[in-house]
C-alpha cells in the first residue's frame, strides 16, 4: 500500500516537471506616424517584448520564492498549549543570479530581479507534537499612497497583500548527543498554504534607445529602406500586477549547539500557481542623428501598448537552511531557500520573535 502511494506521488512529480511549460504570454501593438516600414514597426514591438521576455519568467519565479518566505523558526515544536510566539519577519526572493557569476554567460539585457515580503508572523503550540504558524501583511493605497518620485517615474498606485499558514507535526523528539554541546532538536513535517498579491502603478517620461529600425530614408518612398538607431522619448503609464498561490509540504531536521544556536535543514516542495503581469502604454516622438536618414526630423510618433504575463515554475523543490540565535525568550532567525532545479532562484529571510 505504501509503495503504491509513493508511486502515485512520484508520477505526480514527473507530470508537474514535464508539463511545467513555464508559460509566458506577450501581446504588443505598435502604431506610428512617419516613414516607418512595416518591418520597422515589427522591430519596435519586438525590442520591447525582448526586454520583458529576458526577465519576466525570472521575476515570476522570484515572487514564488518570496511567497513561501516568512516562517523562520529554529525549533521543531513550540510545545504544549498555550505556548506561543509573535514577531516580525522579512523575506526577499531573487532570480537571475547567474548575472553575478563571471564564469557564466548571460544574455544582454538579463538583470537580477526580486520581490520583497514584509510580515507579521505568529505561532501557537496545540499539543506537544503539533503546532500552527501564521503570517500576514496588508497594505493598500486606499490607506495612503506615498508621494514617491524617482527620476522619470511617479508612483500612481501601490497595494500589497500577503497571507499564509502552516501546520507542523514533530514526529522525532529531541535527544542529547554531546551533553552541553550538541543536541538533536527533533524532526518535523509540515504543510503550508501561502498567498501573495500586489499591484504597482507608475507614470512618467523616459528616453529609450531603439536599434536598427527600418525606415524610408527620405520619407518620400523613392529610396530603398535603411535601418537606423533611434531615440524614443515616450510619455508612459505602466502597471505591474501579480498573484501567487503556493502549496508547500516540507520536512526539516533541527539541532541545538551550545544552548543558544538552533540550526535546521531540510527540503520543501512548493507547487505554485499564479502570474506576473506587466502592462505599458507609451506615446512619444522618435528621432535619429544617422546621416543616412534625410527625411523629416523627428522621424515621427510611436504609440506602443504592451501586455505581458508570466507564470512561475509550477514544481519548485527547494533546499532549506536556517540558523537561529536563542536569547532566553527572544529569538533572531535567518533562513534561506534555494531552488534545486536551477540553483539561481533563492530567498533570504530574517525574523525576530518573542516566544512564551
Amino acid at each position: 500500500m505504501i509503495s503504491r502511494v509513493y508511486a502515485i506521488i512520484l508520477c505526480l512529480v514527473v507530470i508537474l516537471i514535464v508539463f511545467d511549460t513555464h508559460s509566458a504570454l506577450s501581446r504588443t501593438r505598435v502604431t506610428f506616424t512617419g516613414p516607418f516600414t512595416d518591418t520597422g514597426s515589427y522591430e519596435v514591438g519586438n525590442q520591447f517584448d525582448d526586454i520583458l521576455q529576458k526577465n519576466g519568467k525570472a521575476i515570476a519565479n522570484a515572487f514564488a520564492m518570496t511567497n513561501i518566505s516568512g516562517y523562520p523558526l529554529g525549533v521543531a515544536t513550540l510545545g504544549k498549549f498555550p505556548s506561543f510566539f509573535v514577531g516580525a519577519a522579512g523575506g526577499v526572493g531573487l532570480s537571475n543570479l547567474d548575472y553575478f557569476d563571471h564564469e557564466k554567460e548571460v544574455g544582454q539585457g538579463v538583470v537580477p530581479v526580486g520581490g520583497i515580503n514584509p510580515l507579521l508572523y505568529f505561532g501557537m503550540g496545540l499539543s506537544k507534537s503539533f503546532d500552527f504558524i501564521g503570517k500576514i501583511f496588508v497594505y493598500s493605497d486606499d490607506f495612503y499612497l506615498p508621494e514617491f518620485k524617482f527620476e522619470s517615474a511617479t508612483l500612481t498606485s501601490f497595494s500589497f497583500y500577503s497571507f499564509g499558514a502552516k501546520a507542523r507535526y514533530c514526529f522525532l523528539k529531541e535527544k542529547k548527543i554531546i551533553p552541553g554541546l550538541l543536541k538533536f532538536g527533533g524532526m518535523n513535517v509540515s504543510f503550508g498554504v501561502d498567498f501573495l498579491y500586489g499591484i504597482i502603478g507608475f507614470s512618467g517620461s523616459q528616453s529609450y534607445p531603439l536599434t536598427e529600425i527600418e525606415v524610408d530614408p527620405d520619407g518620400a518612398g523613392g529610396s530603398d529602406p535603411i535601418s537606423v538607431d533611434m531615440d524614443f522619448e515616450p510619455e508612459y503609464t505602466a502597471k505591474v500586477e501579480w498573484y501567487i498561490i503556493s502549496i508547500t509540504p516540507e520536512i526539516l531536521t533541527y539541532f541545538n549547539v551550545l544552548w543558544i544556536f538552533n540550526a535546521y535543514l531540510g527540503f520543501a516542495f512548493p507547487v505554485n500557481f499564479g502570474s506576473f503581469e506587466v502592462n505599458v502604454d507609451g506615446n512619444g516622438e522618435a528621432s535619429t542623428d544617422d546621416p543616412a536618414y534625410t527625411g523629416p526630423d523627428p522621424i515621427g510618433t510611436v504609440n506602443i501598448k504592451t501586455s505581458s504575463e508570466y507564470a512561475p515554475m509550477v514544481f519548485m523543490p527547494v533546499l532549506v537552511l536556517g540558523l537561529e540565535l536563542a536569547l532566553w525568550k527572544v529569538y533572531l532567525s535567518f533562513e534561506t531557500n534555494v531552488n534545486l532545479i536551477n540553483r539561481e532562484d533563492i530567498n533570504m529571510q530574517l525574523a525576530f520573535r518573542i516566544q512564551i
